[in-house]
């Protein structure tokens, strides 16, 4: 009742399997948890999988989706360098590689790719998902700084992270909100934003688009 199941067996049969030590019931289990569709230690949906099993609006169902696929930091760190992109099998290794796991690109590159591309069909770009700033700087005018800092080859590949959260900013500023902020760097001893809709990153030329940071 309310969500939680007070017998684990009964739960493990609920969802297909008779033994609660078996491998396919532990993996099902890990991955309800790993994209927080159940609370960490215990038997008990979270709001989100409340919101997705018996939703008030499509709306409120997609927001609930987009943000447990974006919970998965691989998925998240994919889809801020590849959008809507599927790249090749090859490319799409190159990219897992460069996330920082080798040894699972060449291993596992494939199946992990597939994985990716089943958890996106049910993403809704349209609809905003959380976003997981850096931090939040909250202004004497009542106006909320998001920034997200990066640098490097991060910087680089936050193109679509970025033009997400300006495009968030934009919307909730529209319902009455007061947001700013964006993709932070470190350049030159001062911290710069970009904020732009359309975002550019050059390590070597910043550009207008990059505004100096500052709190006075």
């Amino acid at each position: 009742m309310g969500g939680e199941a007070k017998d684990e067996k009964n739960f493990a049969s609920a969802i297909g399997h008779k033994n609660v030590k078996s491998g396919g019931y532990l993996q099902k289990i890990a991955d309800l948890r790993r994209y927080g569709f159940m609370e960490k230690g215990r038997f008990i949906a979270t709001s989100n999988s409340k919101k997705i099993i018996q939703p008030l609006t499509n709306e409120e169902k997609q927001e609930a989706l987009n943000e447990c696929i974006m919970s998965v930091n691989l998925w998240r760190d994919l889809y801020d360098r590849l959008g809507d992109e599927i790249p090749s099998p090859e490319d799409f290794k190159i990219h897992l590689a460069e996330i920082g796991d080798r040894d699972r690109a060449y291993k596992e590159g494939d199946t992990i790719q597939n994985l990716y591309i089943d958890a996106m069909k049910h993403y809704d770009k349209g609809i905003s998902h959380g976003f997981y700033v850096n931090f939040i700087v909250y202004m004497k005018d009542g106006s909320v700084g998001l920034f997200d800092t990066k640098s490097g080859r991060t910087a680089e590949d936050s193109k679509h992270k970025a033009e997400a959260l300006a495009n968030y900013i934009e919307k909730e500023n529209k319902k009455g909100k007061k947001l700013w902020g964006g993709i932070a760097v470190f350049k030159e001893g001062s911290l710069r934003y970009n904020d732009s809709k359309k975002y550019k990153f050059d390590e070597a030329n910043l550009g207008d688009d990059w505004k100096f940071l500052n709190f006075d």
